[in-house]
């Protein structure tokens, strides 16, 4: 006969009163498992209980993604687009979302930067880099001559606010993609810059941290481009304004930026 663990352990603290002298009140006594097995139902469940189906994985909704492609190949310019992305119902991030945020700046710019989903100040004003990280954006181009008033073009990664700091998952992803790649094909930026985590990681779709991607220059491509554009991953103003000892690498980043920039010429020598 075994004895199970519970067993073992109650026939160690009757002994341990016995040779301390104290005799229990009851004896010892558990009545054995005469096969050896343990109790039932300790390991084995009951096969006749009903399980539990396993999750399955979310399914995308092909409808809403096919619906986002149709209207973001159809639009002919920015503002068209963002019309048409202001009108979809589509997607369940409006849920969470106060304003449609797509872009801002300068249509016909050759630099185009891209942010991830908007902030609580970004969802309020439904402008792209606003509020206190949207005037550090503008002062950290503005440090190497580059101004959204002539020379940017920005635009959000995802049109809607997200709750939780993560990056969308496949169907939202799938269902904004559209937006961004049709924008990208409308104005044809020389160059890209994508800010944080989220543009960074999702466009050049690499896995790695925002702080091993920045001060290296990727090639953004998509079937629907004659050539691969530069694009420079950069730290987002979010994070600049709570660690500003990370600015000297940003400003290292800004000044990769702006002489690719002048080797493309994408901005003119000052």
């Amino acid at each position: 006969m075994q004895w199970s663990p519970e067993e073992l352990a109650l026939k160690s603290l009757n002994d341990w009163w016995v040779d301390a002298g104290v005799t229990p009140d009851q004896p010892f006594s558990i009545k054995k498992n005469d096969s050896g097995s343990r109790p039932k139902n300790s390991l084995n469940p009951d096969p006749k209980k009903k399980k539990t189906a396993p999750l399955q994985p979310r399914r995308l909704k092909t409808d809403q993604v096919l619906e986002a492609q149709k209207i973001a190949s159809g639009a002919q310019s920015p503002e068209e687009l963002k019309q048409a992305i202001a009108a979809f119902k589509g997607c369940d991030l409006r849920t969470s979302a106060r304003s449609t945020v797509v872009f801002d700046g300068q249509v016909n710019a050759d630099i185009m930067v891209i942010c991830g989903a908007p902030d609580r100040e970004e969802d309020k004003s439904g402008i792209p880099a606003s509020g206190q990280a949207g005037k550090l954006l503008d002062r950290m181009f503005a440090a190497i001559g580059i101004s959204r008033n002539d020379s940017l073009y920005i635009a959000s990664l995802l049109p809607w606010h997200m709750l939780g700091e993560r990056n969308p998952d496949n169907e939202e992803w799938a269902i904004c993609k559209p937006f961004i790649q049709r924008q990208i094909e409308l104005v044809a930026p020389k160059l890209i810059v994508t800010i944080g985590k989220m543009p960074s990681q999702m466009l050049l779709e690499k896995s790695d941290s925002i702080a091993k991607l920045r001060g290296q220059e990727f090639e953004y491509t998509h079937e629907s481009l004659a050539g691969g554009i530069p694009c420079f991953p950069l730290q987002s103003p979010q994070y600049l304004l709570v660690r500003p000892a990370e600015k000297a690498k940003t400003w290292q980043d800004l000044q990769l930026i702006q002489r690719k920039a002048l080797e493309i010429g994408a901005i003119k020598q000052s």
